[in-house]
């Protein structure tokens, strides 16, 4: 949601620049437009290096630690506020327990009692569902890092714009002095 929300963003100031530059091109040229554009732009490419980075480590570890430990505790939670839930995920992933041979035993505690029950040899459902995920953490990773990537490359163009108009009213400003 957050990657729509950004390219929706972006979008709009790419259309935002092209109708102002339509309207009045001499708003483009002011100092504090470029460096609000500058701050927004290396802001978001934060935030999609993060995703990337993020995404693409989850995609990358067979068992990153801190999801697994998250997700381990949203099971457990799960089992006992929610067994329909975990119930549905067995289900809809073919899977049984959090972890293979959880629900070996008979223990409500880390295997719910099911309707129809669960086969207690199927796979752990962390492992199932990590390995469905995986191809979608991939995806967005690297979408995230191509757009920052593209961000980026639009602030050097800006910085380098800006620097270039500078070095231009300079030298208008000492030749008009000159004359």
């Amino acid at each position: 949601a957050g990657l729509i929300i950004i390219g929706s963003l972006l979008l709009l100031d790419v259309f935002g620049r092209q109708v102002l530059a339509w309207k009045k091109p001499e708003v483009l040229e002011g100092f504090w437009w470029n460096l609000l554009i500058v701050v927004l732009e290396v802001g978001f490419s934060g935030v999609l290096l993060y995703i990337g980075i993020v995404s693409l480590r989850y995609a990358g570890e067979e068992s990153p630690s801190d999801l697994r430990a998250d997700a381990q505790l949203l099971w457990d939670e799960a089992v006992v506020n929610d067994p329909a839930l975990v119930c549905t995920l067995q289900d809809e992933f073919s899977c049984a327990g959090f972890d293979s041979g959880d629900c070996i035993e008979s223990d409500l505690t880390t295997c719910p009692a099911c309707d129809p029950p669960v086969d207690p040899q199927l796979p752990g459902c962390f492992g199932s569902i990590l390995e469905d995920y995986q191809d979608t953490y991939r995806s967005v990773g690297n979408a995230s890092v191509v757009c920052a990537g593209f961000l980026c490359v639009d602030v050097l163009m800006l910085l380098v714009k800006g620097y270039l108009s500078y070095r231009n009213n300079k030298r208008s400003t000492t030749v008009e002095s000159e004359a």
